[in-house]
């Protein structure tokens, strides 16, 4: 066997656990849009006045109300990490699990001895197996990972046969 040409569509839980794998392999899982930068502004902003405050506690003469600043400080510093991460994640499955989004979409892939090929509705691509840098599989799938954040999932019930499974596996291990 040399060659397998297959057409799939993944589904919600395809792309869940692609998520998954790239977030355990990835530092960075926040939004690029403006909504995330200015939470983390917000951020910065907030960093910035609570080390203020750590110093004008501890200058000269402390005053109550550097304290109490202090804690206010570290609260919102708090509150905006975490409507941050809120907000990424809420951007992230609205994007990628839409029906009409990219990751839902067809896409048509041809695995062969050499490379992981394809075509959707974000291109065409061709990757020599030797430019992942790992593949992962589970009991449904296999991941192909190019980057940290950049995954390639195909389920495994889409290749067909145990044979063809092996085969995969075998092209994929050989050169990642």
């Amino acid at each position: 066997m040399d060659r397998i040409e297959r057409r799939f569509t993944l589904c919600p839980d395809d792309v869940l656990a692609s998520i998954s794998i790239a977030a355990k392999l990835s530092q960075r899982i926040f939004s690029a849009g403006w909504p995330g930068k200015a939470l983390l502004v917000v951020i910065w902003l907030a960093l910035a006045w609570f080390f203020y405050q750590i110093m004008a506690l501890f200058g000269e003469r402390p005053v109550p109300l550097h304290a109490r600043s202090l804690v206010v400080s570290l609260v919102l510093l708090v509150a905006a990490v975490l409507a941050r991460s809120f907000y990424a994640q809420r951007a992230y499955r609205k994007a990628l699990l839409s029906h009409d989004g990219w990751m839902m979409a067809e896409t048509a892939v041809e695995l062969t001895p050499e490379a992981y090929a394809g075509h959707s509705q974000q291109g065409d691509w061709r990757i020599p197996w030797s430019a992942f840098d790992q593949v992962q599989e589970d009991t449904e799938r296999f991941y192909f990972v190019l980057k940290p954040n950049l995954v390639f999932v195909m389920p495994k019930a889409v290749i067909g046969s145990e044979q063809e499974v092996q085969s995969v596996r075998t092209w994929s291990q050989s050169k990642a």
